[in-house]
C-alpha cells in the first residue's frame, strides 16, 4: 500500500464515471490521492468550471467530505444551500442527496474524501436525465474510474 501521494504524481484527470453520456451532463474531474485498494478511505482533488454542475446525487453506502481549496460555488446538501468558497468544509452522510453548481468566475478546487471505496453500485443518480443514462450504461464491476 502507497502511503504518500501528490498530484502531480497522478498522471490525468478522469470525469467521475468515465462515461461520454453522463460526462455531457455531469461535469468536472478529479485525481484520486489515496490507495485505489484502501478498503477504508478514498480521497483526491475535484476540479469544476464555471457554469458547470455535479448533478444531485447521494451514495447509498458511504459518507463524503468536501473541503474548498479555491473558488466558490453553489453546493446543496440535502434541502439546505449554501454559498461556499476556500476555507468551507462540508460533510455529505450516507444517503444525502448532494450537487455542486460552480456559478463563480474561476474553476473550483475542492479536497474530497469517502469513508470506504466507491463503487459503481454505491452511486444513485437523483438527477432524472442522469438516472436514465446511468441504467442505460452502467458499468459492471465495482471499481470506478481512477481506481483500476
Amino acid at each position: 500500500m502507497k502511503y504518500f501521494y501528490h498530484e502531480d504524481e497522478v498522471d490525468s484527470w478522469r470525469d467521475y464515471t468515465g462515461i461520454p453520456e453522463i460526462f455531457a451532463e455531469d461535469k468536472g474531474r478529479f485525481k484520486v490521492l489515496s490507495d485505489p485498494d484502501s478498503p477504508d478511505l478514498f480521497f483526491g482533488i475535484y476540479e469544476l468550471d464555471p457554469g458547470e454542475k455535479h448533478v444531485l446525487h447521494h451514495h447509498k453506502d458511504a459518507a463524503e467530505w468536501y473541503y474548498f481549496i479555491e473558488g466558490t460555488a453553489l453546493v446543496r446538501v440535502d434541502d439546505q444551500e449554501q454559498q461556499c468558497g476556500p476555507g468551507t468544509a462540508i460533510y455529505m452522510p450516507v444517503n444525502a442527496k448532494h450537487s455542486i453548481y460552480n456559478n463563480g468566475d474561476k474553476t473550483i478546487r475542492v479536497f474530497w474524501g469517502y469513508n470506504k471505496l466507491r463503487t459503481y453500485d454505491s452511486f444513485v443518480w437523483d438527477d432524472e436525465k442522469v438516472a436514465k443514462i446511468w441504467e442505460r450504461v452502467k458499468p459492471k464491476g465495482d471499481k470506478l474510474a481512477g481506481q483500476e
